[in-house]
């Protein structure tokens, strides 16, 4: 009985391995030389939530960043970071079933979108960005809207995500 005890505890320790948060990810390279991490919190969201505007275009945007609980993003020029990035963060989606939404290969430059949904809605969006001397990777986290999710690049200047307006030409 113990040997089958210890068999099946043997088998299972590789599964423990295989999921694994964003945390980990922002985690391995914060700190690090020529390496910007940028972290956003649902608290700092839901500090909009009290600001009204007569503005029909800013109060659509407050009403988006409502449903956000988190943003993160990931960037360095660093040639030494660069394809670990784009490994780890691609072995992070294809490990904790993410879809493809959207890939655009461009001059050079690859941007892939993948979702997680949670029932019929996105609760995790994830943006790659590759280019040659650059890698973005960013994570939304919330009961994401992605027809909106754009404008959120808009207002907060984060490069990359206006190409998810190209969803309805696509």
């Amino acid at each position: 009985m113990k040997k089958i005890i210890l068999a099946v505890a043997i088998m299972c320790v590789p599964l423990f391995g295989i999921s694994q948060n964003t945390n980990e990810i922002f985690d391995k390279y914060n700190g690090k030389e020529d390496v910007t991490t940028v972290s956003v919190s649902k608290y700092m969201f839901s500090m909009f939530s009290d600001v009204q505007t007569g503005d029909a275009e800013s109060q659509e945007f407050l009403d988006l960043v409502k449903t956000i609980d988190g943003l993160k993003i990931l960037t360095t020029t660093n040639k030494d970071y660069i394809k670990d990035i784009i490994n780890t963060a691609t072995l992070y989606m294809n490990k904790n079933g993410f879809e493809e939404l959207l890939t655009i290969n461009e001059n050079g430059k690859k941007v892939i979108f993948k979702i997680k949904e949670s029932g019929k809605k996105v609760s995790e969006l994830n943006m790659l960005v590759q280019e040659d001397n650059e890698v973005v990777f960013m994570n939304i986290t919330g009961d994401i809207d992605l027809k909106k999710i754009s404008q959120l690049s808009k207002k907060m200047n984060i490069s990359g995500l206006e190409d998810l307006k190209d969803l309805d030409n696509n």
